[in-house]
């Protein structure tokens, strides 16, 4: 659960709190007090109650299945559910929301209750890298803060917050077996397939090189509905054939190409991070094909004789620059392509530098690259999937 609200921040501590809920003053409820907030209308409007205890039935209060908009004291966390009693559908929110129509749990919420609050965890002096794991997942349980490296940790992180800096985490004691290195708080490590089996981690220095991922690493997520929800299907490898279903996308591990036609033609997208609706790309119910992306493995035999001819009008003409070999960045030669000779090969253009960006895989010549005329920034060979 991952992003089903805009305003998911997750960095919690969990509390128990039991009891009744406690209306707050006006300028309390304006400002959100301690506690949470919710209103009946959008926009922080109409009928609102301050509530700084779990609720787990709102339908005594006239608020069931009536809240729209809901504000959360800073620096606390919250967990509102479908149903009473904590039951059905839940999320944990943090910050504001003035519409919840605009993530599907407006006339919703039944219940509710704190997960976490007080004040946030203290960074180490100095600015310096810290991390937080808890024992049980979507930062819940017992948090135990870390700001250097630690070569052996007992086994029962479930979840994570990067606190700041990036953090190597690695399934055996003193570093050693298959390691995860994560920049970004993970609600539940067993994405990284890592839940109760982090035994050491340490932080990550600038311009430290860690191993790019083997294949078996490697996982994306395909989602038949907007924001991560619907069906998922995992993939850990190429997938020359599929549905055309996918609306929303979590790139678990590594990079990615998405393309609209099967085989891994067509338009192409290199993606290195979840994107919540293809519609981004243009690709919304349009994925066909994807694979993972291995930087450098694209390189054609020696002995294969690939090449491929830009040239900076339409039709074949002005000036030709050939290539034989993948290139991140054209420099200069940026952005001039109007037309393209494959020479030999299969290749991929991207308007993004390091194929990143709208993307489009060739096999035969182009006298005018259309959309992605004076837009091409990296170029690459494509070795095949079998077909």
């Amino acid at each position: 659960m991952s992003k089903v609200l805009s305003f998911f921040l997750w960095s919690l501590f969990v509390i128990a709190v039991i009891g009744k809920p406690i209306e707050g003053t006006a300028q309390e409820r304006q400002m959100g007090g301690v506690g949470v907030t919710v209103f009946t209308e959008r926009n922080f409007r109409g009928q609102s109650s301050t509530f700084r205890r779990d609720v787990s039935d709102l339908e005594p209060l006239g608020l069931n299945d009536k809240i729209s908009s809901i504000r959360v004291g800073r620096g606390e966390r919250w967990e509102v559910c479908e149903h009473a009693d904590f039951q059905g559908r839940c999320v944990v929110v943090s910050g504001s929301e003035s519409d919840l129509r605009t993530n599907d749990w407006n006339d919703l919420i039944s219940s509710l209750r704190r997960v976490g609050g007080g004040v946030p965890p203290r960074p180490p002096a100095q600015g310096g890298p810290y991390i937080v794991l808890f024992d049980q997942t979507n930062y819940r349980g017992n948090p135990t803060n870390y700001n250097e490296a630690n070569p052996s940790l007992p086994n029962v992180a479930q979840s994570v917050t990067i606190g700041r800096g990036a953090w190597l985490l690695c399934e055996g004691r003193n570093y050693s077996g298959r390691c995860v290195t994560l920049d970004r708080s993970v609600p539940d490590l067993e994405t990284y397939n890592l839940r109760n089996r982090v035994f050491s981690m340490r932080p990550v220095g600038p311009g430290e090189s860690q191993p790019p991922p083997t294949s078996s690493d490697r996982y994306i997520v395909l989602f038949d509905r907007t924001n991560y929800r619907g069906n998922p299907t995992n993939y850990n490898g190429p997938s020359p054939n599929l549905s055309g279903r996918a609306q929303s996308v979590t790139i678990g591990r590594g990079v990615w190409e998405l393309c609209d036609g099967r085989n891994y033609r067509g338009r192409c997208v290199t993606l290195d991070q979840s994107v919540p609706d293809l519609r981004t790309y243009n690709l919304r119910n349009q994925v066909y094909s994807v694979r993972p992306v291995e930087p450098g493995a694209s390189q054609p035999p020696p002995t294969s004789g690939w090449y491929i001819v830009l040239f900076d009008r339409t039709n074949y003409r002005g000036n030709p620059t050939n290539y034989n070999r993948e290139m991140s960045d054209l420099g200069s030669d940026s952005r001039r392509a109007q037309s393209v000779t494959i020479g030999r090969g299969v290749w991929e253009l991207c308007e993004g530098r390091n194929f990143t960006g709208t993307c489009i895989t060739l096999d035969q010549s182009r006298p005018n690259l259309g959309s992605m005329r004076r837009r091409v920034s990296s170029l690459r060979p494509v070795l095949r999937q079998p077909r």
